[in-house]
């Protein structure tokens, strides 16, 4: 009930689809005695393909929660020395790497994939094509 009144103001403006993602713990915030809220049942699972060995090594060292699979870093790391075609190859380790994990999320119940690609826009576009969007 707490997001009700934000929900029913997006569906006034239009807005068809929301994203909502547990943030900081209310403890953090402004109104410190405020008390979280749970109420959402849906389950969306979150990607974050890395468009760099530094990105995905920053965001295993420094980022609370974020594990990121030592194959996945070791794979990334050996683009260091590449020359040419780097994004290329880049975007093969993504794509390859998170493929049969979209695969095997479609045969679950998650709502959906959200996909974190900070700074990476051109991966978008072949992932969504795993999923069949």
């Amino acid at each position: 009930m707490a997001l009700l009144s934000d929900v029913l103001g997006a569906g006034v403006l239009g807005i068809k689809n929301i994203l909502a993602l547990a943030g900081d713990h209310v403890s953090l915030g402004d109104t410190p005695d405020a008390k979280p809220v749970f109420d959402l049942d849906s389950i969306l699972v979150g990607i974050f393909p890395a468009k760099s060995f530094g990105a995905a090594d920053f965001f295993d060292k420094y980022v609370a929660g974020v594990d990121v699979p030592p194959d996945y870093l070791k794979s990334l790391e050996a683009t260091k020395e590449i020359k040419e075609k780097k994004k290329q190859e880049i975007d093969r380790i993504n794509v390859e790497f998170f493929t049969s994990f979209l695969e095997y999320l479609k045969g679950t119940p998650a709502a959906g994939c959200h996909m974190m690609a900070v700074g990476y826009p051109r991966i978008i576009a072949p992932l969504k094509k795993v999923m069949g969007v």
